[in-house]
């Protein structure tokens, strides 16, 4: 299937993702971990090295809903709004997440992503979402979230689900500069709702969701990531820095602080890993594709199993084994391949 041989490809699994050191909760959390939880780590991380192609996907995507509640000037959702060119957004329904969750149950899934290019807290049934994943064998479900909406009610229904992760965006200790990235919220009221989901836990005695305080790391702001640790050290279970990417070309290019470097022998790993499920039930091959121009099929007509299977999808898998990754369009401007 490939000209290339294996140890030739570019697979970092983890190209723009940057960890920091884990807490005391998260280390007691990893201890208390079953065997299938490594499991489903190793797959994850040796699936795109070893250009394996599992029966069912390692994780689904699953864009509960298309709608946010902020304007970020970082987002490419934000870009397309501006430009009237997003398109009709609305939320899925329970019975079509119903329907991925037991077949993902069936088939193995082991992750569960709620998140697309909409704010996961505007869903009404996000908690009920949650329980029925991890009450149907789903081993670690997530989502991100810009917190403006993490009230103390929802914080304390989120933990009672079962929810085991929860990656906060923020990105920057500075708050006329947050504010001016993350156009809409209100720094004093996030910061708030974070230490207050993180007090509601701890006083629920749940070693989870994990918290995970994420940054986007740009230009302007990578002189403050030493007092974005400062700040929500002792309080997250991981700080993450996450390289900027500019997805859809967006009116700036600038903001990159590490420099783009090509790799022609670049492989997405996604294409190996996971599905983009949209609120309206389109399918997509990775998390990045905003345009919608890479369907793959609709889990409304069709099962997940048969899409991951399929020709379209295993096409595209073959055009970037044969190191024609820039000959797919959507893959050409993407910035994966530069990191």
């Amino acid at each position: 299937m490939s000209r290339m041989k294996k140890e030739e490809k570019y697979v970092n699994v983890y190209a723009h993702y940057h960890e920091n050191e884990k807490s005391d909760n998260m280390k007691r959390w990893e201890k208390s971990l079953p065997a299938k939880w490594w499991e489903y780590r190793k797959k994850w991380e040796q699936s795109p090295k070893q250009l394996k192609i599992e029966p069912f996907p390692i994780n689904l995507d699953v864009e509960i809903t298309g709608r946010c509640n902020l304007m970020c000037t970082i987002c490419s959702r934000t870009f397309k709004l501006k430009h009237g060119r997003l398109g009709k957004q609305g939320d899925m329904e329970m019975s079509l997440f119903k329907r991925l969750v037991d077949e993902g149950a069936q088939n193995g899934l082991y992750a569960l992503n709620l998140n697309g290019f909409g704010e996961p807290l505007l869903h009404k049934d996000l908690p009920e979402m949650i329980s029925y994943a991890k009450k149907k064998g789903i081993i670690d479900t997530m989502f991100h979230t810009n917190a403006t909406l993490l009230d103390e009610e929802k914080a304390a229904k989120l933990i009672e689900a079962g929810l085991d992760k929860i990656i906060l965006s923020f990105d920057s200790p500075s708050r006329e500069q947050y504010e001016s990235i993350r156009v809409g919220a209100k720094y004093d009221e996030v910061v708030q709702n974070i230490r207050n989901f993180v007090r509601i836990r701890n006083e629920m005695g749940s070693m989870t969701p994990i918290v995970r305080l994420t940054m986007v790391v740009m230009k302007d702001n990578a002189g403050k990531k030493q007092d974005f640790l400062r700040m929500w050290k002792g309080m997250a279970d991981i700080i993450t820095f996450q390289d900027y990417l500019n997805l859809l070309k967006m009116d700036r290019d600038d903001r990159h602080a590490v420099q783009l470097v090509r790799h022609d022998n670049f492989v997405c790993p996604q294409l190996f890993q996971r599905l983009q499920v949209y609120w309206d039930g389109l399918v997509a091959p990775c998390c990045t594709e905003i345009n919608r121009e890479l369907i793959l099929g609709d889990v409304k007509k069709e099962s997940i199993k048969s899409i991951w299977n399929g020709g379209k999808l295993n096409a595209l898998r073959k055009m970037h084994l044969d190191g024609k990754w820039d000959s797919v369009p959507v893959c050409n401007r993407c910035e994966l391949p530069y990191l």
